[in-house]
């Protein structure tokens, strides 16, 4: 399982390859990196790169979402 920033980022590629895969610049994956969390607009296009990759395991709190035991809080 991906369970940061860092390991989805390092499986694309690194920031070049991350940002060519979201349409972003690298500078905004950077403040991916320094946010911990990757914005949820680039969901799909991340979830999608990385199915192609057979890497589609990854927590949901790298978009910020909630995992099902932060929802029971």
């Amino acid at each position: 399982m991906l369970n940061s920033v860092d390991d989805v980022i390092d499986a694309l590629g690194g920031p070049a390859g991350t940002a060519e895969v979201a349409g972003v610049g690298v500078s905004a994956v950077s403040n991916w990196r320094a946010r911990g969390k990757i914005s949820q607009q680039k969901f799909i296009l991340i979830k999608e790169a990385l199915a192609a990759r057979h890497l589609d395991d990854v927590c949901p709190s790298v978009f910020g979402f909630e995992t099902t035991e932060e929802a029971r809080t």
